[in-house]
């Protein structure tokens, strides 16, 4: 990961017609405050402050963490619903320089409790979600149980950021349009209040970034920007940074050379259904150079269904039918899946949830959602007819972009 200046100069720049979608900073804090109250375990002192607003499918989880296998395993499995690490981010029909986003996630920390809560706004929608140990795994993993008390006493000291509108707007007109007009192509922007250095690996500030890493097309060394400064309602002159730095959104050398990766499965299990039968292989990444770059695949963050086709053949290599997937949704149970006259899969996430399908559309195969995050230790599931003979079929794993050499088989028993 590289970082360095935006080079291009402040200007003149038309402001375009402001358009809301979702809500503004304050109005999270607002209205997730009122239910971190009522938890037990308090009093609850915010920490940490995420909001995504992007108008095309986005994985936030793909920006960051070293420690990418064991956050995304163990805060699914903390956080039942839509956060960070789970579920679909809404997407964004406003402005950039609005200061709205459809996803807003707090997190507080208790010093009587020791333990992190979080809570969620979206679109209006509040919850907060059961208290996590500081010492979980989801806390020490995400960063979010270390010292989160620091952050909370500098702004205690000089003050929460101005609401959001302020921010984004003085950030557009600073740097913000000209990054996303020399882009020109759809970004996601994430405002980040609090000192976790989440995804760009910039210095923990108030900041709003910019970035394709976690998009469709977001593959190998992607660019991002970050603003500071904005954030207490000031304007320049002399008051903003930016920073505009290189994400190793796949896995890449320190050369930005994709590193090729295998996925190596496990013995398959298999288990019937009504009229089906699911098969399942779970899976981890080997990486096969170029050197040194060899050995297990450990935290290789960024890798998304979009950069991921499946393929099922029998036993002379003869592609199989695939059809419409019968799991388009979450399901308690695999079996639960509707009858099939084909062949499709579901990704199932480390703790054996249902993270997405894959099957037949009228474009041709495809994901359910092209963002899903696909990491160790997960799970492919292949669903076909119970009157099925798949003894001596493969399942063939490639990859749709040169920039994720992927590779992958299994033949099912």
């Amino acid at each position: 990961m590289l970082g360095g200046y935006y080079a291009l100069k402040p200007r003149g720049h038309p402001t375009p017609s402001v358009v809301d979608d979702g809500p503004t900073l304050y109005q999270a804090l607002t209205s997730v405050n009122t239910s971190a109250r009522a938890v037990a375990g308090g009093p609850w002192t915010i920490s940490q402050i995420y909001g995504v607003a992007s108008p095309v499918p986005v994985d936030p989880s793909s920006w960051g963490y070293d420690l990418y296998d064991w956050v995304l395993a163990s805060c699914q499995k903390a956080f039942d619903g839509l956060t960070l690490w789970n579920g679909t981010i809404p997407l964004f029909n406003g402005t950039y320089n609005s200061g709205t986003a459809p996803f807003w996630q707090l997190v507080y920390f208790s010093n009587a409790s020791q333990e992190i809560l979080v809570g969620t706004d979206i679109n209006g929608m509040v919850r907060a979600y059961p208290p996590i140990s500081m010492t979980s795994e989801c806390a020490e993993s995400s960063g979010l149980g270390g010292d989160p008390w620091v952050w909370s006493e500098y702004w205690s000291q000089d003050g929460y950021p101005a609401n959001s509108p302020i921010v984004a707007s003085n950030d557009w007109s600073f740097m913000a349009a000209h990054y996303v007009a020399w882009m020109d192509r759809p970004v996601a922007e994430l405002y980040l209040f609090g000192a976790d250095q989440f995804g760009s690996g910039q210095a923990g500030v108030d900041q709003i970034n910019f970035v394709t890493c976690g998009t469709v097309g977001g593959v190998g060394a992607t660019p991002g920007l970050a603003l500071y400064g904005g954030s207490n309602g000031v304007t320049p002159p002399g008051s903003f940074e930016t920073s505009n730095y290189t994400l190793g959104c796949t896995p890449t050398s320190d050369s930005w050379t994709a590193i090729s990766v295998e996925m190596m499965f496990s013995n398959t299990t298999v288990e019937a259904g009504i009229g089906t039968a699911v098969l399942q292989q779970n899976f981890t990444f080997y990486m096969t150079g170029p050197s040194p770059f060899v050995g297990p695949g450990y935290d290789l963050r960024g890798m998304t269904s979009w950069m991921v086709a499946l393929n099922l053949t029998n036993a002379t290599g003869v592609p199989l039918p695939m059809s419409v997937s019968g799991c388009g949704s979450w399901v308690p149970s695999l079996t639960d899946c509707a009858n099939t006259s084909g062949w499709y899969a579901v990704l199932l996430g480390r703790d054996g949830t249902w993270d997405g399908s894959y099957g037949a559309s009228g474009a041709g195969p495809a994901w359910s959602n092209p963002v899903l995050p696909i990491a160790n230790n997960e799970t492919i599931a292949i669903v076909v007819p119970s009157d099925w003979n798949v003894v001596g079929d493969t399942l063939a794993v490639t990859s749709t972009t040169p920039g994720l050499p992927l590779t992958g088989s299994v033949h099912l028993a």
